[in-house]
């Protein structure tokens, strides 16, 4: 490779280092914002599943109509496009697995990636989600929404949702998790009878329990985004130095010895001059 064409491919490079350096300081700022999102939403959470450990659900449970089939329907939430490392790729070959498995024929795709990568396998959706940029409660309402009205109508008699849960910043991990029916880890001891004893209390009951879950889900797996983002940017950006070293180092290297050939050539002509 000649000077010149070395010169550009570290322009190049050097133009890109700069990209992938904004971008993942944009990660970052992001994915501060979405830390205190999910701690947030986790609070909120929390609360709601302190209230199913002592309430009665069987009194809850009666005032829903009993499911009309079996069947399961399940939410995949994955990324709203790509430049997030592997996270798009788990999230989506664990939920190919659990679908493939359980034999499930409705799907809820969360996420521009999620919508894509259904339909390129004709999967048939129940309804995607594709828009969804920044968790929201609002998003979390919509979706239960209509869950609860496919719910009633008979499409399915259960719903899990699987997504990327984040313990740990480094420590993310593909999960399923049952939303529909309602489980209690333990029977309480006493349970407290739930009131107002009616379909509509019950009701509103399961949607504001839905839209915690779902919310918590959503901002769980938009923190994962984030960190992943921010360390693809980041590996970008040091392979793009450590090439840019590489190749400068190159040209400086290949730039002296041009100059040392042409002061040889220079000195070489000046003495057969003398002669």
């Amino acid at each position: 490779m000649n000077n010149q064409k070395l010169k550009a491919r570290i322009t190049s490079i050097r133009d890109t280092v700069k990209i992938t350096r904004a971008m993942q300081m944009i990660a970052t700022s992001k994915m501060q914002k979405a830390l205190v999102k999910r701690e947030e939403s986790h609070r909120f959470l929390l609360e709601y599943r302190k209230m199913m450990q002592i309430i009665d659900v069987d009194r809850l449970h009666a005032h829903m109509p009993p499911p009309k089939t079996t069947e399961e329907a399940v939410i995949v939430v994955a990324g709203e496009k790509g430049l997030c490392g592997d996270f798009n790729q788990r999230i989506l070959t664990f939920a190919d697995s659990y679908i493939k498995e359980h034999h499930i024929r409705h799907v809820f795709a969360v996420g521009y990636e999620a919508s894509e990568h259904y339909k390129s396998q004709n999967v048939s959706l129940v309804t995607d989600y594709a828009h969804l940029q920044e968790p929201h409660a609002f998003d979390a309402i919509i979706l239960a929404n209509d869950l609860l009205d496919m719910y009633q109508n008979g499409l399915f008699g259960k719903v899990s949702i699987i997504y990327t849960k984040t313990p740990s910043l480094s420590g993310q991990k593909p999960c399923v998790m049952q939303l529909w029916p309602l489980v209690q880890p333990e029977p309480p001891i006493n349970p407290v009878p739930f009131e107002p004893n009616t379909y509509d209390a019950a009701v509103d009951f399961y949607h504001q329990y839905l839209v915690a879950e779902i919310y918590s889900a959503m901002a769980d797996s938009y923190l994962a985004i984030q960190y992943k983002r921010m360390t693809a940017m980041q590996e970008s950006s040091d392979n793009g130095e450590e090439m840019l070293t590489l190749l400068t180092k190159k040209y400086n290297h290949q730039r002296q010895e041009s100059i040392t050939n042409d002061l040889i050539t220079a000195a070489a002509s000046g003495m057969r001059g003398k002669i």
